[in-house]
């Protein structure tokens, strides 16, 4: 398990060591500077990214004037006291139910931040130029620093995050990117694993979650069919764990057409395996797909945040790259 999250009266020397006391949004714009001949702003080539820098979290994804990655904020009272362990709800300026999310650090949530610190900080704006935007933060007390990189391409976004240990001992952390795909509550039931050459659905290889208790979820055995066979446990707010990814998936969105999905990691030039969760805020108009290194299911069903370990150095200490991008493949056709 990782470190215990600070109770009580310690909350004010976390927040103030981490800078994570409550601030306005700040908002950030880019669009693609890739514009094909004679193309208007909400045609074909065009794309537009909002993030927010608390958090590093993505407010709005456009491509091609279509929203394709959404966001839905609910405001959190920070000053009620608490008592005993720290909530989640309680933790977060606001509920962040979208954006690219690295899990720091590794171990069960019980008693620190859901998704980790990094979720809570204001991230620094490291450029913004043309097509691409960095965020710096730097986690003085566990010794991290992450850079995340987006850039907005004329189909879609690519996000990198690169964190690196800053500290004097071993780092352990899971690191990941939460893509909240725009989808009607009501076509959910549409939404379809494709062949990316032929366009045919695909059936997928699913552990769907059943339980949990305060070591985390716990999932069923394998189970094979098209997503829709997993669709009541979906909108009922259980996540399905994708056993198959490879580190790329076509996916069929109605409103948006096909979508791919694609995503990596290496340590030190060798490749982390990279796993996929599928989660539905229940009655939400979105569709979490959530690549992931650091976390697996055992045989038993146990959700392992196994954490991937950077070693110090003398002046800088191991790191780890996570790529992931998401692109519009293939537009749905205007009706």
């Amino acid at each position: 398990m990782g470190e215990e999250f600070p109770p009580g009266k310690e909350r004010d020397k976390y927040d103030e060591s981490f800078g994570n006391r409550v601030r306005t949004a700040h908002e950030l714009t880019t669009e693609s500077a890739v514009r094909g001949p004679g193309e208007s702003p909400d045609q074909s080539g065009h794309s537009t990214l909002n993030v927010r820098a608390e958090g590093g979290v993505i407010r709005k994804l456009t491509v091609g004037g279509v929203t394709v990655l959404t966001s839905t904020e609910t405001a959190v009272d920070r000053t009620d006291p608490v008592d005993g362990d720290f909530k989640d709800d309680f933790l977060q300026p606001v509920k962040l139910s979208t954006g690219t999310i690295s899990l720091l650090p590794y171990g069960s949530s019980e008693g620190q931040p859901d998704h980790g610190s990094g979720r809570y900080t204001t991230y620094m704006v490291g450029k913004s130029i043309g097509n691409e935007l960095e965020l710096m933060a730097n986690d003085t007390r566990r010794g991290l620093g992450h850079l995340k990189t987006f850039t907005v391409k004329p189909d879609g976004l690519e996000v990198v995050d690169e964190v690196v240990n800053t500290g004097d001992s071993p780092a352990k952390l899971s690191i990941g990117e939460h893509y909240y795909v725009a989808v009607d509550k009501d076509k959910m039931s549409e939404v379809k694993f494709v062949d990316a050459k032929t366009g045919a659905e695909q059936s997928i290889k699913v552990r769907v979650e059943r339980d949990g208790d305060k070591q985390g979820p716990i999932y069923g055995p394998d189970e094979t069919g098209p997503l829709s066979a997993f669709m009541e446990a979906l909108r009922d707010g259980k996540t399905l764990y994708f056993e198959g990814f490879n580190g790329s998936q076509a996916i069929s969105i109605p409103g948006i057409g096909e979508i791919t999905l694609s995503a990596n990691a290496e340590q030190e030039g060798t490749d982390v395996p990279v796993g996929l969760l599928i989660w539905h805020r229940p009655d939400s108009d979105t569709i979490c797909f959530e690549p992931v290194a650091g976390v697996k299911i055992s045989d038993e069903g146990r959700e392992l945040n196994l954490g991937i370990t950077l070693a110090p150095g003398k002046d800088m200490g191991e790191a780890v790259k996570f790529n992931s991008e998401i692109r519009v493949t293939a537009p749905q056709a205007a009706v």
